[in-house]
């Protein structure tokens, strides 16, 4: 390399040019070549500039010396991990293909990307990704809390805002016809239970049927266990009840990592549906202190809804999930 002696008046901007600089130190410095920067590259390849000494200036986009960026190291830190997250999320593939997972062993969307120095190194042509979900676990979402909360109505406010889930509605309100079982019939605790029972078996049945797939439900396996621990009156009677179903509900909301929301009635607003039990305020108290228990003895974490309106509702929801997000 020719040395030159230049001067330059004071004040005068210079600017490296970094496509120049790297073209020694690359296999192929035309190519993008996410290995060109990969330090221990395959044996008789050079790796990345950065690990090795005095050739780490012919590399250097945050700069160097006494006027490099003083955030270099953070900015490299946050892209590492921004990029990490991303990719496990989410993978990159070229927006011509079907609208399937992309077969990988086939994919060569970065290998053919031509570039050019623009300032950075931008691609010659636009190039438009589609980004298709990793794999993760399926979204649950259970609304459980009794009768005339409006789980219902809920159900079907957030069907739209999740449409990869599946809507479970109404297994308390089939099982009651299949059975012709009538209101005035509850007063009698042994048909209050059967039914209790029934639901909690039709309930699993329904979401076992979905272990592969996300779904929405406006009841849970909690719903039956908190209705017939509201008609018990032995505190080791209920803790027996509840105790003798834990393995089904963990199996189905702990290691599955379901979404529990406890939906409760606002205010006194109490509506007679005509197929359940009639409930007065006080009573309705301690119905929701019978789902409080059930969710506590079970160590299963939920999270209470109780705005008044459905979109303050669907809000609530969307917010929770969204925080909950890795998780899926």
């Amino acid at each position: 390399m020719t040395k030159m002696s230049i001067s330059n008046k004071a004040g005068t901007h210079i600017i490296v040019n970094l496509a120049r600089m790297n073209l020694g130190e690359f296999d192929r410095p035309e190519k993008f070549d996410p290995s060109n920067h990969l330090n221990g590259r395959d044996e008789g390849t050079q790796g990345c500039p950065a690990a090795h000494g005095a050739k780490s200036k012919t590399f250097f986009p945050f700069g160097k010396g006494g006027r490099g960026c003083v955030g270099q190291n953070l900015a490299w830190l946050e892209m590492k991990a921004l990029m990490r997250c991303f990719l496990q999320t989410y993978t990159v593939f070229d927006a011509q293909q079907a609208a399937s997972p992309p077969d990988m062993a086939n994919h060569s969307l970065l290998a053919e990307l031509k570039t050019s120095w623009e300032i950075a190194q931008q691609p010659v042509a636009p190039v438009s990704v589609r980004l298709w979900p990793r794999c993760k676990a399926p979204l649950r979402i259970l609304l459980c809390g009794p009768h005339a909360s409006g789980k219902t109505t809920l159900l079907h406010a957030l069907l739209p805002k999740y449409p990869a889930c599946k809507g479970i509605s109404e297994v308390a309100r089939r099982v009651m016809k299949d059975g012709n079982i009538q209101r005035d019939q509850l007063e009698d605790p042994t048909v209050f239970n059967d039914l209790q029972e029934s639901i909690f078996m039709s309930q699993r049945e329904q979401e076992h049927a979905l272990q592969e797939r996300s779904f929405i439900s406006d009841r849970s396996l909690i719903d039956p266990l908190a209705y017939k621990v509201w008609r018990m009156w032995d505190d080791d009677t209920k803790v027996a009840e509840v105790e003798n179903k834990r393995a089904l509900v963990c199996d189905e909301y702990l290691i599955k990592r379901a979404l529990v929301f406890l939906v409760l009635p606002h205010g006194n607003d109490i509506m007679d549906v005509g197929i359940r039990l009639e409930s007065a305020t006080e009573e309705m108290k301690s119905l929701i202190e019978a789902f409080r228990f059930v969710l506590g003895l079970l160590e299963i974490p939920y999270h209470s809804i109780d705005e008044g309106s459905v979109d303050e509702r669907v809000m609530n929801i969307e917010q929770f999930v969204a925080r909950n997000a890795m998780r899926y």
